[in-house]
C-alpha cells in the first residue's frame, strides 16, 4: 500500500514538472551574437522581431566576472519590457571589455516572456612582465616588450619581444647574457603573466682597434696617412678601453664624417666591422672609411668668420656642396657676411680640380649709431627706441636678426596700443660723418588708434556678465574707453571653449566678428557654434579582474549621462591612485561611440601584493632646528607593504626607521572607506625613542623620551576642501639617565622633576582643513590657500 502511494506521488511530480518545464524548453534556440569584435546583429534582430517580458537573465563564463559587473553593463533587468535595440547594447559593452572571444546567447520562451543566458568564452590577456635577475633597469626591459597590459597574447609577439630584448644587451655590449622567460597561467582570469629572467653576465670592453681606408687614385698616400693618424689621436684612441656601447659608435661615425667633410671628402663612406672575443670579453673594431672624390675648401683673409665656420656654412648643403659651382658658393659666403655687417664685403672664387679659392675682402664693419622712427606722433620716440632698438644699439654692430627683432617688437608694440593698422612702410640707413657709421631710419604708418565699444555673444546674453565680458555689457557699456588689444579677444575666446568644455561641448567652434566704425571704435560679436553635447557613458573596465566592482565605481566622480568634464576623469584617476593597489590606471573615452554619450573605458592591472622598500644613508643630528648640529649619524630603515589584503582597497604597511639617536616603529592599516561613507580611514600603532644630545659632539645623552600609542585618522577629500582628525591615546616617558644631575636637567627643560621616569597616558585629537581656492597648483595668480590646524592633549 505504501509502495502505490509513494508510485502515485512520483507520478504527480512528474506530471507537474512537465507542465511546468515544458514553456521553458520549448522555442529555445542558440545563437551566437558576437566573435572577437564583430557583433552579429543581424541574427539578433531576426531573435527579437518583437519586444518582449525578460523573465530570467543568467550568465555563464569560462574566467572570472563579476555578476554586479555583468549587470551594470548589460543593462536589463528581470520583468521588464525589452527590444532588440536593447540586446544589441548589452553585447556591445560585453564586447567593449575586450576580453570576450566569443558570446553566445541562449533563447528560452517562459511563461509570459522569455528567458536569456549569456555564455561568455574569453581569451588568454597579457597581464605584466616580470624581470628578475637585475636590480636596476627594468624599465627599459618593458620598453622593448611591445605586448600592452591587456592585449590578447600572442605567442609571436612574445618571441619578436624576447628577440629585441637579446638584442638590446648585446647593444650595450652584454654578450655573454643568458635570457629566458617562463609563463605564469591564470585560470581563473585566464591571464598570463611573463617572467623573464636575465643573467646579464659582464660587460664586453673594446679590444683593439683598426682603421682600414680605401681612396681614389687622386688621393696621396701621404694624406690618407695622415688623416689615419689624426683619426687615430682625435676619435679612436679614447674608446680604446671602455665598455662598449653602440650608441658611441654611432656618435663618433656621426664625428668622423663631420671631420672628413671638413677635410674636403664630402663623399666618405664609414662602416665598422666587430670581432667578438667570447672568451676574453673584448671586442675588437676595424673601421673601414672609403674616400671618394676630393674637394678642398680654401679660404683667404677672412677674419671676422674663422675658417670653420665658413666651412660649415658650405656644409650646409650638404653633399650638393661637391657639385654647386664656386660662384654659388662665394655668393652664400657674401650673404652670411652682409648679414653681420660688412656691406663692402668681396669674394672671389677661383676653381681647380680638386680644389675651390675663396678671396675674401671683408672691409669695415658696420655700425648703427642712430635709429630714427618717422612720423611718431603717439608716442614719445625715445621711449620707443629704448623699448624696441635697445639691443640693437648696445651691440653697435649691425646685425640683420637683431633688426628682425627690433622691427619685431615695434610692430608688437603698437599692437598692444589698439592700432591695428600698424605697418611699417620701408627702412633704409643713411650714412653719417664717420666712416662706416649709419643712421637707421624707420618709416612707419601708425593708422588711427582703436577702442573696444562693445561685445556680444550671439545666442548667450547670459555669458555676457561672466568672466571677461563683464566690463562690455550692452546695457552699461565700459565706464572708460578700453583699448583694443589682440590679447583681449584671447582670452575672450579661452574662457568661452573652457566654459562650452565644462558644459560637455567638447567640439565647440568659437569665432569672433570685428567691425570697425569710421571711428576706429571696435564691436565684436561672438559666434558660437557648440556641436553636440558630450555626456558620461557606462564605465567599462578592461579584461578580467578579481578587485571588486562596486568598489570601484564608488570611486569615480562622475555620474551617467551627465555632460563631460574633463576635471572630473582627472578626479576619479587621482581616487583610485590613492587606494595605492594598482600599478596601471588609464582613463580614456571610446571613440568607437557615435552616440553623443561616450563610454569610459577603465584599464586597470592590480599590482603586486607585496612590497618591501629599503633604505641606508646618513643625516646631519641638530641639537637646535638648522642651527646647531651635533654630528653625522647612520639612517637605516625600511617599510614592508601588503596591498589589498581583504580585497577592499586596504593596505597593511610597517615602517621601521633607526638613527644614532632616533628609532621610529609604526604599524599602519589604512582602508578607503568606513562602512558606506567616503572616508578614508587610518588605523595606526607607533612606537618612537629619541635620545637628545647634549652639547655638540657628545656621546651622552641629556634625556630620553619614548611615545607609544596608536590613533584612528579619518579624512575626507574633495575638490578646494581636506578635511581630517586623528583620535588616538598614547604613552610618553622621560628619563635622564644622570640620576645625581636628574633634578637640575629637568628644570633645565622646563620638566617637572617628579614626572621622571613614570608613563603618562593622554587622550589626544588633533582636526585639521586644508582649503585649496587657487587657480593653479604650481603656478597660482589668484585664489587662497588655507590650512588650519589644532591640537588637544588630556592627561588621563
Amino acid at each position: 500500500m505504501n509502495q502505490l502511494c509513494m508510485c502515485r506521488v512520483y507520478a504527480l511530480l512528474i506530471i507537474v514538472f512537465s507542465i511546468v518545464a515544458r514553456p521553458v524548453c520549448a522555442g529555445q534556440k542558440d545563437i551566437v551574437v558576437a566573435t572577437n569584435v564583430h557583433i552579429n546583429k543581424q541574427i539578433i534582430d531576426q531573435t527579437f522581431s518583437d519586444p518582449f517580458l525578460l523573465e530570467r537573465l543568467t550568465f555563464d563564463t569560462d574566467v572570472y566576472f563579476q555578476k554586479k559587473e555583468f549587470d551594470y553593463l548589460t543593462g536589463m533587468q528581470e520583468g521588464e519590457t525589452y527590444s532588440a535595440t536593447h540586446v544589441k547594447e548589452a553585447v556591445i559593452y560585453l564586447v567593449k571589455k575586450n576580453k570576450f572571444f566569443e558570446i553566445r546567447l541562449r533563447v528560452s520562451d517562459g511563461v509570459e516572456g522569455k528567458w536569456l543566458h549569456f555564455t561568455l568564452v574569453g581569451f588568454w590577456t597579457f597581464q605584466k612582465l616580470k624581470v628578475q635577475g637585475v636590480l636596476r633597469g627594468k624599465d627599459a626591459f618593458r620598453q622593448y616588450y611591445i605586448m600592452e597590459p591587456g592585449d590578447p597574447f600572442d605567442s609571436i609577439k612574445h618571441k619578436h619581444s624576447i628577440d629585441k630584448i637579446h638584442e638590446m644587451l648585446k647593444h650595450d655590449g652584454y654578450f655573454n647574457h643568458t635570457t629566458h622567460s617562463s609563463l605564469m597561467y591564470d585560470h581563473e582570469t585566464k591571464s598570463i603573466t611573463v617572467q623573464l629572467f636575465v643573467q646579464k653576465g659582464n660587460r664586453f670592453r673594446i679590444g683593439t682597434t683598426s682603421i682600414d681606408i680605401s681612396a681614389d687614385e687622386h688621393v696621396a698616400q701621404d694624406e690618407i696617412l695622415l688623416i689615419k693618424e689624426e683619426l687615430y689621436k682625435k676619435f679612436i684612441r679614447r674608446i680604446e678601453g671602455n665598455v662598449y656601447c653602440k650608441d658611441a659608435f654611432n656618435e663618433m661615425a656621426r664625428a668622423i664624417k663631420e671631420y672628413l667633410g671638413k677635410k674636403g671628402f664630402l663623399q666618405a663612406t664609414i662602416g665598422l666591422e666587430e670581432h667578438i672575443d667570447h672568451e676574453h670579453g673584448k671586442v675588437s673594431l676595424q673601421w673601414v672609411i672609403d674616400l671618394h672624390q676630393k674637394r678642398s675648401f680654401v679660404f683667404w683673409g677672412n677674419q671676422f668668420f674663422s675658417h670653420t665656420k665658413l666651412l660649415n656654412q658650405i656644409l650646409q648643403f650638404g653633399r650638393s656642396a661637391w657639385l654647386l659651382p664656386a660662384s654659388i658658393l662665394a655668393e652664400e659666403i657674401e650673404r652670411a657676411y652682409k648679414d653681420k655687417g660688412f656691406w663692402q664685403i668681396e669674394v672671389k672664387s677661383q676653381e681647380e680640380k680638386d680644389r675651390s679659392f675663396f678671396l675674401i675682402k671683408e672691409g669695415q664693419r658696420v655700425i648703427i649709431q642712430l635709429v630714427e622712427i618717422q612720423p611718431i606722433v603717439h608716442f614719445e620716440r625715445r621711449v620707443l627706441i629704448k623699448r624696441c632698438f635697445k639691443q640693437m644699439l648696445k651691440r653697435a654692430y649691425f646685425d640683420k636678426h637683431l633688426l628682425e627683432q627690433s622691427l619685431d617688437k615695434l610692430c608688437a608694440w603698437y599692437l598692444k596700443e589698439g592700432f591695428l593698422d600698424f605697418a611699417i612702410v620701408d627702412y633704409s640707413f643713411e650714412p653719417l660723418e664717420m666712416p662706416h657709421t649709419y643712421r637707421l631710419i624707420v618709416i612707419v604708418d601708425e593708422g588711427v588708434r582703436s577702442y573696444l565699444s562693445s561685445v556680444t555673444i550671439e545666442g548667450y546674453p547670459e555669458l555676457q556678465c561672466q568672466g571677461p565680458f563683464g566690463s562690455f555689457t550692452k546695457q552699461k557699456g565700459p565706464a572708460l574707453p578700453v583699448l583694443f588689444d589682440m590679447q583681449i579677444l584671447s582670452k575672450q575666446r579661452q574662457w568661452l571653449l573652457n566654459h562650452f568644455h565644462q558644459l560637455g561641448f567638447l567640439y565647440a567652434h568659437v569665432h569672433p566678428d570685428i567691425d570697425i566704425d569710421d571711428n576706429h571704435m571696435v564691436s565684436v560679436e561672438w559666434h558660437i557654434e557648440p556641436g553636440n553635447q558630450i555626456l558620461f557613458g557606462k564605465i567599462v573596465v578592461l579584461g578580467s579582474s578579481t578587485f571588486p566592482f562596486p568598489y570601484i565605481t564608488r570611486e569615480l566622480q562622475y555620474q551617467q549621462d551627465f555632460a563631460w568634464d574633463q576635471d572630473k576623469l582627472r578626479q576619479s584617476f587621482l581616487r583610485l591612485k590613492e587606494l595605492e593597489v594598482f600599478d596601471m590606471i588609464h582613463f580614456y573615452s571610446d571613440q568607437s561611440d557615435e552616440s553623443p554619450q561616450k563610454s569610459i573605458i577603465l584599464k586597470l592591472h592590480k599590482d603586486d601584493p607585496f612590497e618591501i622598500r629599503t633604505r641606508v644613508g646618513f643625516e646631519l643630528q641638530h641639537i637646535r632646528k638648522y642651527q646647531t648640529f651635533a654630528g653625522i649619524t647612520y639612517k637605516l630603515g625600511g617599510s614592508f607593504l601588503f596591498k589589498n589584503p581583504f580585497n577592499k582597497g586596504d593596505q597593511i604597511r610597517f615602517d621601521i626607521d633607526i638613527t644614532r639617536s632616533h628609532r621610529e616603529i609604526v604599524g599602519r592599516y589604512k582602508l578607503p572607506w568606513l562602512f558606506n561613507l567616503p572616508l578614508r580611514t587610518s588605523i595606526e600603532g607607533y612606537s618612537i625613542v629619541h635620545n637628545h644630545p647634549g652639547f655638540i659632539g657628545s656621546n651622552k645623552d641629556v634625556y630620553r623620551v619614548k611615545q607609544h600609542g596608536f590613533l584612528v585618522g579619518m579624512y575626507r577629500k574633495t575638490k578646494h576642501l581636506d578635511v581630517g582628525t586623528n583620535v588616538g591615546i598614547e604613552w610618553m616617558e622621560t628619563t635622564i639617565h644622570d640620576t645625581q644631575l636628574a633634578d637640575c636637567l629637568s628644570r633645565a627643560i622646563n620638566f617637572e622633576p617628579q614626572l621622571l621616569d613614570k608613563t603618562i597616558p593622554f587622550f589626544f585629537i588633533e582636526p585639521t582643513f586644508f582649503l585649496d581656492f587657487l587657480d593653479h597648483k604650481l603656478h597660482p595668480t589668484q585664489g587662497t590657500l588655507t590650512v588650519l590646524s589644532v591640537k588637544g592633549m588630556f592627561p588621563i
